[in-house]
């Protein structure tokens, strides 16, 4: 059953993401955010690359590519059940066209994490 919080309509959202920001803006943070989530990923900070791509997706949720960011990154920081509720939500809402090889990899993930009892 997938985690209705991160539903789109229910999507948490920290009160730093200002709402007078334009789309475009939103979407430049998020990008800004990506690459230096992407530089602590490659150095293996997986804590700190977990919050920035968290950060990323709070500011366009629609990013589904985001949710398996995080998903991901929380998984390799030891945080299990982050990394399963934002795979759930990939999983859930990722266009299997657009992302058919990366939903493979989620739900190898998600089963992983299913075995060690993590829900």
């Amino acid at each position: 059953m997938p985690d209705e919080s991160l539903e789109p309509t229910a999507t948490p959202t920290p009160a730093a993401a200002a709402p007078e920001l334009s789309e475009e803006e939103r979407l430049e943070q998020a990008k800004a955010l990506y690459i230096e989530a992407e530089q602590k990923a490659a150095a293996e900070d997986w804590p700190a690359a977990v919050e920035l791509y968290e950060q990323a997706y709070f500011l366009v949720p629609g990013k589904h590519g985001f949710a398996l960011k995080v998903g991901t990154s929380a998984d390799k920081a030891g945080d299990c059940k982050k990394a399963t509720q934002y795979l759930e939500h990939f999983v859930t809402y990722a266009e299997p066209d657009k992302y058919g090889d990366d939903l493979k990899q989620a739900k190898k993930i998600l089963a992983a994490l299913n075995k060690q009892g993590c829900d």
